[in-house]
């Protein structure tokens, strides 16, 4: 298995995009869409924190960073707010975190989530595919909406932020 979480959601933000729009590429500045590769212009992995990519790959909550914090094109929103196609992070009670695609609640008998499904590449499904945990081992979770995707073609490659840490963001569950 040679897929990854961060990896496979952002493949999606990108589809997203293009089902949105097909020709947002052509409002693109050149240096725009150097931002959202992968790959820096000589062929080097883009590393993490750099441009928007390497802020959606950071170890933390790397889509608030990416989709909020510099980009300005999506939204925080509750846990129990996210709807099919929300990105999520995913901070597991044993510290490691997740990136994935929001697919919807698993509810208990009292009709309260007591897990989740999602999309991502995950070990269980030997790359990418859904898969569901239960919220007992989930320490925290953020979610980020996709609400504002014309502001891509604004973006200002240049600007720096600061990317969030683990505690500094996400909806603590626990």
């Amino acid at each position: 298995d040679s897929s990854y979480c961060s990896g496979a959601t952002y493949s999606v933000f990108i589809e997203a995009l293009n089902l949105i729009n097909p020709n947002y590429i052509n409002n693109f500045s050149p240096a725009a869409l150097e931002a959202l590769k992968t790959q820096r212009a000589d062929g080097s992995a883009r590393p993490d924190n750099e441009l928007f990519w390497g802020l959606w790959n950071n170890d933390f909550w790397g889509i608030y960073d990416a989709m909020v914090n510099y980009a300005g094109v999506g939204e925080v929103v509750s846990p129990y707010d996210a709807q099919p196609g929300d990105f999520m992070k995913i901070q597991w009670t044993a510290s490691t975190g997740h990136f994935v695609v929001f697919l919807g609640w698993i509810k208990g008998a009292n009709g309260l989530p007591v897990g989740v499904r999602y999309w991502s590449s995950n070990q269980g499904t030997n790359g990418y595919g859904e898969s569901e945990h239960s919220i007992s081992s989930i320490y925290a979770l953020l979610v980020v909406r996709l609400s504002n995707p014309d502001n891509l073609s604004k973006l200002n490659p240049s600007q720096v932020i600061t990317p969030l840490k683990v505690n500094q963001a996400g909806f603590v569950l626990k």
